[in-house]
């Protein structure tokens, strides 16, 4: 079962599409993604069950130009879904990253208008 854990900014797409009509590098929006990202990235580091430190070592924040991603896990670490939803074997969850987004939430939300706003003046949006 997916929960939908995450962080809504209502208007983030407009901001997005103006940004880039006024000239914004699609790369600069990404990494504005990123950065709040490794937020999230860095406390479900902390949070994350360890025996070899395999999983903890796969997250990794990723981002597109309108949204930030966490990911855990690959092919090299097959079982981060099972130990974060559990389940499986009747392993209990452990939802290191949705308990790290809760925990940092204010600051992605404060990351993604902090790095916005950089942008907008960057690009002389200011009204």
């Amino acid at each position: 079962m997916a929960d939908n854990a995450g962080v809504r900014v209502n208007g983030l797409r407009e901001v997005v599409r103006t940004l880039q009509r006024f000239g914004a590098d699609v790369g600069e929006l990404r990494e504005a993604m990123r950065a709040a990202g490794q937020i999230v990235a860095g406390e479900a580091g902390r949070r994350v069950p360890r025996l070899s430190g395999r999983l903890a070592g796969s997250i990794r924040p990723g981002g597109g130009k309108a949204a930030a991603v966490i990911r855990a896990g690959g092919s090299s670490v097959p079982y981060a879904g099972v130990i974060h939803y559990g389940g499986y074997h009747n392993i209990t969850a452990q939802p290191f990253l949705t308990d790290a987004l809760a925990a940092r939430r204010g600051d992605v939300v404060n990351e993604v208008t902090d790095q916005l706003g950089d942008l907008i003046r960057k690009h002389n949006l200011n009204p």
